[in-house]
This record gives structure tokens, C-alpha cells and sequence, in this order.
């Protein structure tokens, strides 16, 4: 039986890189050898050295790291080897029984084992010793269940050169090094902070690393330079607060891991590790938790006293939406609109910041919460936990300061499923509701989708999103959508639109269609729980004309008026037209603003009529006590309004075109196969 330095060397325990370790006998007793090659060992390392580095680590005195008993260096056959002998241990060290688990250790069990690492990171560094190779490899768990911490303070004797990697091979140990190693610095205890950040990433994520590289180079620079990818991304179950914990622990920078160990522990026991399941959906034919809203979008130049007109004559509005943007410039017309004790949210206006146009508003760029008011804003500027919890928390602040009803999250315009933005909103989604509800419970902390429909015609597509912005616990969603307006006449983008907000609304939270005009009286039909929309105006949303091309000169905010029998907004010179016209008598409104149907009367009517007439469309609608009966009087006022269109088209008195009206056709032929077969 071979020996080195009296020890018996028996039964093979492991091997690594830099050697092997062996059971061993010496006097009677039970030893861990450990065989160093030679040539693994740091220049300048003799055996004499050797021996007062392992004394000064067999200084540390805690029941969580293991027992240095000997070390030196002696011949093994023809090989001259460096040993270090340690305390014999039954069991299983973390990585094999994160296997054994099949990668999913229960969360009581993984955090005492983390609890004991941190135990044993305290007694290491009270000493002014940095493990340098924290990993799961190096966690022993006893068969009693004690956590033993092996290898600390070895690596900064041992020569990393003698590695090699061969191309295309996962790494390893090399995910674990922390940036400061990477960049020649001098290293204190946060760096085995953040080994551990990276340990706790790999077992809450099922064996995941927080980068992607298949070579250490391209490894080093993405530990050096690139955000992690976020553990969220690769299990949807780890909580916001663990996600939050991890990132604060993969910080580049040590000063940014601002945490001690007892901090860390105390951060450990009280963050869950999981997020509870969801509750299940609920039966959508039974569905109807929340009464049908529509909140008016008011600008500053919509006239207080149209709004004062339409609620002294006994009009309800269930409340208004104001761009955040135009605070505090007309914060006169806010207080008046905020005095008539409306309930009333901001669009923070921040899917905006990505394209250059915000620049040419300045009421945008003064906005508090915009990063960067000379750049525009980039998904990747927002990796950092601090820079995403600044930029979430000064969204929710701004809003709270002008004591909004409800609160919105930041949000930005996701093309499709590709686009980065969509986990930085849905991190940002879940950052605001913590500090919204933290700051003001119970005031409700809605998220925003701001998405073109034709990435979404794929149900899959549909599902992906639905899955994805799931884990973000909102109290509401607020959809802002490209190729969605109230003319639209693709059916396949209606019936993906119906079926994207139905999916939502499966996780029993209300959901608003943005800026979708009349379309909006036929989702709430569908069940949609709300709709936003312009006093008959900005019925839609573009990101062509609103976001990249926007003008920097005033929109077209032309007077129109809503006729509603034929369920169109039409320019008050043309409905003017039409209402004069004795023939059409049957159409015209009945409500307490209009005196007559010329062109100046309308103008003047026009506002408070819209109000009117469309809050009286929703309760209507609230009315009544199924989405069947809804859908078939949506249906059937469509019909009607298309009757009516065809009629004054054939008439040729005026010029009512057929592409007026052609998207009620589109309406008739959905709303039909959803009362026969439903959207879903």
C-alpha cells in the first residue's frame, strides 16, 4: 500500500484539477489526504511555506469548516507531492446532493445549509482569509446534516496556468471567481460574497450560471462586463426579493455588495426563496369580478369646463388618465380636473425614452425619473438592480406626489418576444409594485405591454407573453398596442388582440385596452374589464407616429363627434351633415348639451356629448349579466350601425365612404364567430 509522510493512502475519494483526495490511515485513525501535484503549486512555494500557509489556515475554529491536521510535502513513488491532511468526513458534498435532489433541494433544507456556509465565510474571514473557491464542490454536508466549508485559502497557492480548457467545453470552477479577481486587484471577504451570489444562483435555477460562454475568455469578459442573465430568466419561480438578494451579491463592484455577514444571514432567513403558485384561474363563465371602466384620457386643453358641464348635468366618470408629462407645467387644469374628486392615473410616458423624439418635448426630458435626459434610454443601462429600482421607484414617487388613484409601473415598447425589453419591464413591474405597496397600500400598482399585434397572431407567441409577465404579482395590466386602433379592419389582429387580454385576464387582475376608441364599448362586451380613451379623440397607439417618427409641432385635435347609432367619430362638418338632414332625425343624440345640429352647435357639444354618450354605453353594458348577452348587443348595434352607413351612402347627400365604416364589418363578421364559438 502506497504512503506519503507515514500516511497509509487507501481508497480514492475525489479528483481535480489540481490533484486527488484519498482516504488514509496514520496510527489507528481515519484521515482525508489530499496530494497536491507539484507542478500545481504557486512559484515560490516551498515546503516550508507551504506548511506555515496551512497553519495559519488550521487557525480557523468553527464546527462549519474543516479540521486542518497536517500538511507538508514528501515523495510518492518517483513524484515529489505537496499532501494536506483533514478531518475524515461521511457524506456527500452540496453538488452531489444537488444531483441527488435532481437539482431541487427543498427550500428549508437549502437554506440551513446556506446558513452554515455563511457560519463558516465569518469564522474564514475573521482571520483575514479569503476562501477564493466557494462552490458547491467545496460545500461538504455531513451525513448528520452538518455543513463543512472545505479548501478555503488554498487557491492563492496553487497556479491556475496549469489549466486547461479545451474549446467548446462548459467551464466550471471559473464561474464562480469574482470580477475584482479577474482584474489583478486586491481582494477582501466580498469576493467569496460573491462566489456564494453566484452558488445561490446555480441551485435556485436548477444548475444554471448566471453567463453563457463556452471558452474562460469569453467567460471572463461577460464576469467583467456584462450584466447577469437574470436567475428569473432561468427558473420564473425564484422570487423577486431572492432575484434582488442574488443580483446585489453578482455586483462588479465590491462596494456594491453592501452587505456584512450577519446582514446576509438576516437577509437569507427572511427572503422566500419561491414564489407562491398562483392562484388558478378563474372560470371565465362565471367571470365577472371586476365592473366594466372607462377612464378618459384628459389633456390640458380638453376645457375644465366641459368636463364640469357633462358631471353638474348628472354625468359619472369612473376616472381620467393624464400624461405625466404635463406636470408641473398644467398643474392648473390637473387640480381643477383632480378637485372634481375623480379617480385618475398617470401614463408615465416612459416608452418614450428608448427613441430619440422624447428629446423634443421638454416636458419629458424634465421628467424626475428619466435616467438620462441627454441619451436615450437603453434596456441594457437598466441591468443593475440599483439602476432598476432607482428608475422604478422614481416612476411610482412621481405619481405619489400628485397623489394618484392608481399607480403605474414603468414600461417600454417590446416589438416581440426578442426584444430585451420585456424582462427588464418585468422586473421593473415587480420593483414597483413592492414599493408602491410598500409606500402606499392599498393604491393599486398596475403594469403596461406596450406590443405590435402581429408578433402576437401566433397563439404560442400569445401563451410565451402570457407566462412570462405571469410572475410580475400586478394588481391591473394596461395594454398599449401597435396596429390596434378603432378602424382597424385585420381580423386576425382583432382576434389575436381579444384573445391576448382574455389570456390576461385569466389571472383574475383587471385589464385595460389603451387608446382603442368605440373599439373599446366591444372588448368590454368581450370581457375586458376596462378601456382607456381621448374625449372623441386618440383612439389609437403607433409606434411609427407616436414613438420613433413623433412631430414636434401639435396633433391634429380637430373637433369630431360620436354619433352613436352608427358607432363612428366623425368630423363635426361631416356629421353636421348628416344629423341636419331630417331624414337622418332618428340618429340624433338626445343628452343635455346639444341645441342643434349645425356645425358650430356640434363643436361646441361635442366633448361633454362624447362623455355622455360612452359612460352611458358602460353602464349599459354593466347592466347586464353575461357575455352572452353583451356580445349579441354589441352585435346587434353594429348590424344596425352598418344598415345605417350603407343608407346614407346611398343616398349621395353626403360623403360617407365606404372605408369609414368598413371596420364594423370586420367587428360583425368577429363578433359573430365569438358569439358562436368565443375567443380564446
Amino acid at each position: 500500500m502506497a504512503t506519503i509522510a507515514g500516511y497509509e493512502i487507501g481508497k480514492l475519494l475525489g479528483k481535480g484539477a489540481f490533484g486527488e483526495t484519498f482516504r488514509a490511515t496514520k496510527g489507528g485513525k481515519i484521515f482525508a489526504l489530499k496530494l497536491i501535484k507539484e507542478e500545481a503549486i504557486q512559484a515560490g512555494y516551498d515546503a516550508e511555506r507551504f506548511k506555515r500557509e496551512v497553519r495559519s489556515l488550521q487557525k480557523v475554529q468553527s464546527r462549519n469548516v474543516v479540521r486542518l491536521i497536517d500538511a507538508g510535502q514528501d515523495m510518492l513513488g518517483e513524484e515529489v507531492r505537496f499532501y494536506i491532511v483533514l478531518q475524515f468526513l461521511e457524506g456527500k458534498d452540496l453538488a452531489k446532493r444537488f444531483q441527488d435532489a435532481s437539482r431541487d433541494i427543498p427550500e428549508s433544507t437549502l437554506k440551513q445549509n446556506l446558513l452554515q456556509v455563511l457560519e463558516a465565510l465569518k469564522a474564514i474571514h475573521a482571520l483575514n482569509i479569503v476562501h477564493r473557491d466557494l462552490k458547491p464542490q467545496n460545500v461538504f454536508i455531513t451525513d448528520s446534516g452538518e455543513v463543512k466549508v472545505l479548501d478555503f485559502g488554498l487557491v492563492k497557492m496553487l497556479d491556475y496556468t496549469t489549466l486547461t480548457t479545451l474549446p467548446g467545453q462548459p467551464i466550471g470552477t471559473p464561474m464562480y471567481v469574482a470580477p475584482e479577481i479577474l482584474r489583478g486587484e486586491l481582494i477582501d471577504y466580498r469576493a467569496d460574497f460573491y462566489s456564494f451570489g453566484v452558488m445561490l444562483y446555480y441551485l435556485v435555477t436548477k444548475g444554471a450560471y448566471p453567463f453563457d460562454a463556452q471558452e474562460p475568455l469569453e467567460l471572463y469578459g461577460k464576469v467583467a462586463n456584462e450584466p447577469p442573465i437574470a436567475p428569473t430568466r432561468r427558473n420564473g419561480k425564484v422570487s423577486s426579493e431572492l432575484e434582488n438578494l442574488i443580483l446585489t451579491l453578482l455586483m462588479k463592484q465590491p462596494y456594491q455588495r453592501n452587505l456584512n455577514h450577519d446582514e446576509l444571514k438576516q437577509a437569507l432567513l427572511g427572503t422566500t426563496f419561491y414564489m407562491a403558485p398562483a392562484p388558478g384561474p378563474p372560470r371565465r363563465t362565471k367571470r365577472l369580478p371586476h365592473p366594466k371602466r372607462c377612464f378618459f384620457r384628459l389633456l390640458h386643453n380638453e376645457g375644465v369646463e366641459n368636463i364640469r358641464m357633462f358631471l353638474n348635468a348628472g354625468g359619472r366618470m369612473d376616472g381620467f388618465e393624464f400624461p405625466a408629462n404635463f406636470l408641473p407645467r398644467y398643474q392648473n387644469s390637473f387640480n381643477e380636473y383632480r378637485q372634481m374628486g375623480l379617480s385618475f392615473m398617470f401614463d408615465p410616458v416612459t416608452y418614450r425614452l428608448p427613441y430619440s423624439s422624447f428629446a423634443q418635448t421638454e416636458g419629458v426630458v424634465k421628467l424626475p425619473y428619466v435616467p438620462d435626459p441627454n441619451n436615450v434610454l437603453d434596456a441594457n443601462s437598466l441591468r443593475s438592480l440599483q439602476a432598476l429600482q432607482k428608475y422604478a421607484r422614481g416612476t411610482i414617487d412621481w405619481q405619489l406626489k400628485w397623489e394618484c388613484s392608481i399607480l403605474v409601473a414603468p414600461f417600454h415598447y417590446a416589438r416581440d418576444l426578442s426584444s430585451p425589453w420585456i424582462d427588464v419591464d418585468i422586473k421593473l413591474m415587480e420593483e414597483a409594485a413592492a414599493y408602491g405597496h410598500e409606500k402606499a397600500r392599498p393604491k393599486p400598482v398596475y403594469g403596461g405591454l406596450s406590443l405590435n399585434i402581429e408578433a402576437y397572431a401566433v397563439e404560442n407567441n400569445r401563451l410565451t407573453l402570457l407566462n412570462r409577465y405571469s410572475r410580475a404579482r400586478m394588481d391591473g395590466f394596461l395594454f398599449f398596442v401597435d396596429n390596434i386602433d378603432e378602424r382597424t379592419t385585420n381580423p386576425l389582429q382583432l382576434k389575436s388582440y381579444a384573445a391576448l387580454l382574455a389570456g390576461f385576464q385569466d389571472l383574475g387582475q383587471p385589464v385595460f385596452a389603451c387608446r382603442v376608441g368605440t373599439l373599446g364599448i366591444g372588448l368590454l362586451c368581450l370581457g375586458v374589464d376596462g378601456m382607456t380613451t381621448g374625449i372623441a379623440s386618440l383612439a389609437s397607439f403607433s409606434e411609427a407616429d407616436l414613438l420613433a417618427n413623433r412631430s414636434v409641432g401639435p396633433y391634429d385635435m380637430s373637433k369630431r363627434f360620436y354619433i352613436p347609432q352608427l358607432l363612428l367619430t366623425l368630423p363635426v362638418a361631416l356629421a353636421s351633415e348628416i344629423l341636419s338632414d331630417d331624414a337622418n332625425s332618428h340618429l340624433r343624440p338626445s343628452n343635455p348639451f346639444i341645441s342643434g345640429w349645425g356645425r358650430t352647435d356640434l363643436e361646441r357639444a361635442s366633448k361633454p356629448h362624447y362623455l355622455w354618450a360612452r359612460t352611458s354605453e358602460v353602464a349599459e353594458i354593466n347592466d347586464m349579466k353575461s357575455r352572452s348577452e353583451r356580445v349579441s348587443w354589441f352585435l346587434d348595434r353594429v348590424e344596425k350601425a352598418i344598415k345605417e352607413c350603407e343608407r346614407i351612402r346611398r343616398a349621395m347627400k353626403v360623403d360617407l365612404r365606404p372605408g369609414m365604416y368598413q371596420h364594423l364589418k370586420t367587428w360583425q363578421n368577429i363578433f359573430r364567430s365569438v358569439s358562436s364559438s368565443g375567443i380564446k
